[in-house]
């Protein structure tokens, strides 16, 4: 799963620094200020966090049974809550002054519409890739 995790990481990284970056700063990062620049890195890496936080959340649905989380397998309610409230809270520190601590800063709204093509693909993926896994090893454990 590593390899596929590292795949859409990629995705963002690219996504984050070709699209969100410039759109929201309003020039390519080559073309701006060191100010701006560095509020360029802090958007990078409080995108690549929300969309780490929800792929590894994810996964753990994904690994947690051989058949397809949430519509033929649905999780138990505190895995379901745990996980929910996590990437809940993890998702909103960047919007609160806690999140500027660490250098966050605010996602712009169409951030979000490419976190969920993202994690769409990565479902879709990582499905595959687990169901290979399983025709070749007749089980995930």
């Amino acid at each position: 799963m590593g390899p596929t995790s590292s795949i859409f990481d990629i995705t963002t990284y690219t996504l984050m620094f070709f699209l969100i970056g410039p759109a929201v700063l309003r020039g390519s990062y080559w073309l701006l200020s060191p100010e701006s620049q560095a509020h360029v890195v802090s958007l990078f890496q409080t995108g690549w966090f929300v969309e780490s936080l929800w792929t590894q959340t994810l996964l753990v649905h994904m690994l947690r049974t051989e058949k397809i989380p949430f519509l033929q397998g649905v999780p138990g309610l505190p895995l379901f809550l745990a996980t929910a409230m996590a990437v809940g809270i993890d998702s909103f520190i960047p919007f609160t002054p806690f999140g500027t601590y660490p250098g966050m800063m605010r996602l712009p709204g169409f951030y979000f519409p490419w976190l969920a093509v993202t994690l769409l693909g990565y479902l879709f993926l990582a499905h595959g890739v687990k169901t290979l896994f399983i025709r070749r090893y007749g089980s995930l454990v």
